[in-house]
């Protein structure tokens, strides 16, 4: 009996062993599957979580490089524009585009140049019409203006931009009756247009003293108004090399660049790119009175073709234009012929008319300016210059010489047609787009280019 019971006592004892290591086996698993399925699930989120910043990545990738393509073509254009500007002499419009690439990119170095080359023109054409304290003031205005650009970002080429400026107006200042200083007689004689005799004064006055930086500067000028940039680059590295005068280094960098301008802020040489591939090169040449005689101009198209056409302007007694004749590579002309109405009128008209090769006429047409008004005509020229009239375009300006309205005449054997277009442009002064209405007022179509 008692050998029963310690047997039956050491059954129990093992099933319950037994079952214990069972028990602990299985919680052993659970937690084993539950450290598998686990360790499973770290991939996926892995992957996951690197998707996501795989795809945030690219996509702002993409907007910066959308943007910083749009912020790319817009300081083209900006620049484009205030090229432009400056070529028409319209200064002011010149800055404003300048300061809008600035406000985009506030270090673009291209645009703070041109921004103080723009006022010393502006500086230079004041002078040049006898008003040297206004010629002085608008360097001061530039002076200011700049120093209010600068920033952490921008000093090196703020100090750089205002120590051209302040160069000028110690050179303005020693010009002034205040200061007693005077022209020298070879500057007379440059003034004056005759420029082998200011070259023979100046070579002269550099082989008495071969270190006189003004010397260089005049012989460097003599030969930017006879468009032979080449010999002034020689002699603006010559002189900078014996005399280390910083005006020499700007003309080497002026010179360089493509862009030139003489002493008078008139424009000499200029070139305009697209996309980073240079699309017209332009030079040009003056009078004495610093009135334009010429033009070049040639184009260069994105398939590597050259073309290639000039002008010349004439003057009458008084200064008024009298022609100017383009001259194309194909052998055709366009020639713009201007007439008075009498000395005093501020009314002209200019007949343009365009010849092929062969001398006959392809397009003619005339414009009629009274008091800041403008009638553009065109004419039918099937027959001859006395055909049908077939177009008129009246353009109304307002009192900063911008067009602002343009009133369209079309005329059709049976039939009249009338359309008005409004130009708009944003609160700097810069073309936006145009409006053209029926005759109704009712939009036909509008020109509103985005940048």
């Amino acid at each position: 009996m008692e050998e029963n019971k310690t047997t039956n006592d050491k059954n129990s004892a093992n099933v319950n062993t037994e079952s214990d290591a069972a028990e602990k086996t299985a919680v052993k698993n659970a937690d084993l599957d539950a450290a598998v399925k686990k360790k499973s699930a770290v991939p996926v989120i892995a992957i996951s979580a690197v998707a996501v910043v795989v795809v945030a990545a690219v996509l702002i990738a993409v907007v910066l490089f959308v943007s910083s393509s749009g912020e790319k073509r817009r300081i083209a254009d900006q620049l484009a524009l205030g090229d432009r500007y400056l070529s028409e002499l319209d200064y002011d419009q010149a800055i404003a585009a300048y300061l809008a690439v600035i406000e985009i990119d506030p270090k673009n170095k291209e645009a703070y140049e041109n921004f103080v080359d723009t006022y010393i023109a502006w500086s230079d054409a004041t002078a040049t019409d006898g008003n040297p304290d206004e010629s002085i003031k608008l360097l001061e205005n530039a002076v200011s203006e700049l120093e209010t650009l600068r920033s952490e970002d921008n000093n090196e080429i703020i100090d750089e931009q205002l120590q051209r400026l302040l160069n000028r107006l110690e050179e303005l200042r020693g010009k002034t009756p205040e200061s007693g200083g005077a022209m020298s007689p070879a500057d007379e004689l440059l003034e004056q247009g005759e420029y082998d005799s200011a070259l023979e004064m100046y070579l002269s006055m550099l082989e008495e003293d071969p270190e006189n930086a003004e010397a260089y500067l005049g012989i460097i000028e003599v030969y930017l108004r006879q468009g032979d940039f080449d010999t002034a680059l020689q002699y603006a590295e010559e002189g900078y090399e014996k005399t280390g005068d910083n005006r020499l280094k700007e003309m080497i960098d002026m010179i360089n660049s493509g862009n030139i301008k003489d002493s008078r802020g008139n424009i000499l040489s200029m070139t305009q790119y697209r996309e980073g591939r240079l699309e017209y090169r332009y030079e040009y040449s003056y009078d004495k009175d610093g009135r334009e005689v010429t033009q070049h101009t040639w184009y260069y198209s994105s398939d590597g073709n050259i073309e290639e056409w000039y002008s010349d302007s004439t003057y009458d007694d008084l200064g008024r234009n009298q022609a100017t004749i383009e001259y194309f590579s194909d052998g055709g002309r366009y020639e713009h012929n201007y007439s008075y109405t009498d000395d005093e009128s501020e009314s002209f008209r200019i007949d343009n008319i365009h010849y092929d090769a062969g001398g006959d006429i392809i397009e003619w047409s005339y414009d009629l300016y009274e008091h800041g008004r403008r009638e553009h005509h065109e004419l039918d020229l099937d027959n001859n210059r006395n055909d049908r009239l077939t177009h008129v375009d009246i353009s109304t300006y307002d009192e900063n010489g911008r067009e602002v309205r343009r009133d369209s005449y079309h005329y059709y054997e049976d039939r009249e047609e009338h359309t008005y277009s409004e130009i708009i442009y944003d609160e700097n002064g810069n073309w936006i787009g145009e409006k053209e209405y029926d005759d109704d007022g009712v939009l036909i179509r509008e020109y509103l280019p985005e940048y």
